[in-house]
């Protein structure tokens, strides 16, 4: 689909810089991402965009982590064995 159509936008210079730094860390640029989060809105009919550098957001970058982990050797915990390690935590809040 050829671009026809422009937009433009004034925007604060610290804010912009801001973001094309999470932008550039994310592989992205400003453009192509304005163009996604168009296509986004306009195929869901929200704004449902949600990229973050933040590791408790970041559930892409965690499991890319694990997964090395896991080719280094990592067996990690199965769910009864962190449901215990919890109620272990919270007996010992409780006092």
């Amino acid at each position: 689909m050829a671009s026809d159509s422009f937009v433009h936008v004034r925007v604060d210079a610290a804010e912009k810089q801001a973001a094309e730094q999470v932008l550039d860390a994310l592989g992205l640029n400003m453009a192509t991402t304005i163009r996604l989060l168009l296509k986004q809105i306009a195929r869901e009919k929200r704004v449902p965009l949600s990229l973050s550098l933040t590791p408790a957001a970041n559930t892409y970058a965690d499991a890319l982590e694990a997964r090395q982990a896991r080719a280094n050797g990592s067996v990690g915990q199965d769910a009864d064995q962190v449901i215990a390690e919890m109620e272990r935590i919270l007996e010992g809040a409780e006092g």
